[in-house]
């Protein structure tokens, strides 16, 4: 089985970024395959950080066996997310 992760990458007291959080894990209650990492802008795996311009909040970065799968930034639509995952086989 792939190992999927679901980067959320944010700032302090931000708001999209927390209703982002709350769409990513009201998905992966309909799709428990995947896990969600909650992670502040300054304490993003380097890895991420060389791959991913961190220029807006959140990013969401979809990770499959420790290879980017695809990335957005900005707060999407619960149908827009599943259509994304969709699209990559996520």
């Amino acid at each position: 089985m792939a190992n999927k992760v679901v980067y959320v990458i944010t700032t302090y007291k931000c708001s999209a970024c927390k209703c982002m959080e709350y769409i990513l894990k009201e998905i992966q209650k309909d799709n428990p395959t995947f896990t969600i990492t909650i992670t502040d802008f300054n304490e993003v795996p380097e890895w991420i950080k060389t791959n991913v311009t961190l220029t807006d909040f959140p990013t969401v970065v979809f990770v499959e066996n420790d290879v980017i799968k695809y990335h957005f930034t900005g707060t999407l639509s619960r149908k827009k997310v599943i259509k994304i995952m969709s699209d990559i086989n996520f």
